[in-house]
């Protein structure tokens, strides 16, 4: 039996303006930190053996140049070391966010290599996981001569598909010519058949685990990944992912965790910290997978100490600027990073509202003034397998003012489908 530890998306990233107190750093990147840190030390403490992060690790796109910060990679370094220090191995699989948007960058996890213990995937691979007599469980590519001298028992495989470099198909001046919908369903037949030729080379008798960073058809995007949906991102088949005949499929990419197969085990494990208000009201937690011989593989789910998100408006405030109790309980926002959406007409009372989040003890309060005429975006479920038809009447269901409209819109967004497909000739 062995214990792996999964997680993925930390986006360990110094994004806005928030200051933690204790460190005079960005407070976004130490909460994600925290919760990370959170995932490895609790799952060593449960008789984790193995970490197993599926991809992005580190930071957003920047100029499509990931460069990350000091602190970014200082802070990195710190929570692979957590389980590395303890001789627990860490494999790394690249994910979109550290990918370089041309083909002569540098990925943003090159600078971490070298740390003892660390295996970074940024290429299609099979690696062994073997016991050792001295340090436990050490990691190596497939099949080593190193492997066969030492003797040691190969007791796990992992077939690794990291985030694809959409560059090396654009290289072809075929490829640049195909419809957004034929250069997606292209690189997900290029990753099935990379997926099966990974199957083909698993020794036979020996557990076998998927990790990859993508979009799967049947997955629940959640809020924060909705825009990736709508932009009918690329995604592979839960069905030709279960008949490769792996014991587990190990996902990253979606921040939402959720169970997609039973046998075999297919699961994200969604993101130990939320990353936007997109994510409001979603849980937050990693996976800790059990692996027995026989390949029959169980995950459970661990919840991680994530910052609560609210947002407030109007309706939860009295005449005199107080929370309305018990509508909202000073308790929900002790901690909580705080959002204040408040109409044009009522921003005299932006100075009132903030204070009553403060004295209820939020860790942070925005507010954000709606302009008149913005109606608020309203957010529905939209799975990786819709369509952008079914993605627009999704989201007219959501728009009861645009009823008389619903027709014409549709009419309209197929006009324009068809003229995309035609290569916008």
């Amino acid at each position: 039996m062995i214990t792996a530890l999964h997680f993925a998306d930390q986006h360990l990233a110094a994004s806005g303006d928030r200051i933690d107190r204790e460190t005079g750093l960005s407070a976004t990147l130490v909460d994600r930190y925290r919760c990370s840190l959170f995932a490895v030390n609790d799952g060593i403490a449960r008789g984790a053996q193995i970490v197993l992060s599926c991809g992005d690790l580190l930071c957003d796109h920047v100029a499509q140049l990931p460069r990350p910060t000091p602190d970014e990679l200082y802070y990195a370094r710190l929570l692979i070391q957590a389980a590395t220090g303890q001789d627990l191995p860490w494999v790394e699989i690249l994910g979109n966010h550290p990918s370089p948007g041309a083909l002569l960058h540098k990925h943003a996890l090159e600078p971490l290599r070298g740390i003892e213990g660390l295996t970074i995937v940024d290429r299609p691979c099979l690696l062994d996981v073997w016991e050792t007599m001295m340090h436990g469980l050490e990691v190596s590519p497939a099949a080593t001569e190193n492997e066969r001298k030492r003797g040691d028992t190969t007791c796990l495989q992992l077939a690794c598909l990291p985030w694809p470099n959409k560059a090396l198909l654009f290289r072809d001046a075929d490829t640049r010519q195909l419809s957004p919908d034929d250069l997606n369903l292209l690189i997900r037949e290029k990753m099935m058949e990379i997926a099966r030729g990974l199957a083909a080379q698993r020794r036979p008798g020996v557990p076998g685990l998927l990790l990859g960073h993508f979009a799967v058809d049947t997955a629940e995007a959640g809020s924060q990944n909705s825009l990736a949906m709508l932009s009918s991102e690329w995604t592979m088949n839960v069905h030709e992912l279960a008949a490769l005949g792996f014991d587990g499929v190990l996902l990253g990419h979606y921040h939402r965790p959720q169970e997609l197969h039973q046998q075999p085990l297919i699961a994200y494990s969604g993101s130990p910290e939320a990353t936007s208000f997109g994510e409001q009201g979603e849980a937050k937690s990693y996976l800790l997978w059990h692996i027995p011989d026989d390949g029959n593989c169980r995950a459970e789910p661990i919840e991680t100490p994530y910052r609560r998100l609210q947002t407030l408006g109007p309706q939860d405030f009295d005449e005199q600027g107080e929370l309305r109790c018990p509508h909202v309980m000073p308790s929900e926002l002790a901690g909580a990073i705080v959002r204040l959406q408040i109409p044009a007409a009522m921003k005299d009372m932006a100075r009132k509202w903030r204070a009553a989040c403060e004295v209820a003890g939020a860790q942070e309060v925005r507010v954000e003034i709606e302009r008149a005429e913005v109606v608020k975006r309203r957010e529905s479920q939209i799975t990786a397998s819709a369509s952008p038809t079914e993605a627009l009447d999704a989201w007219l269901a959501t728009r009861a003012d645009l009823s008389e409209l619903a027709d014409d819109l549709r009419v309209e967004a197929t006009r324009v489908e068809e003229w995309m497909a035609g290569g916008g000739a």
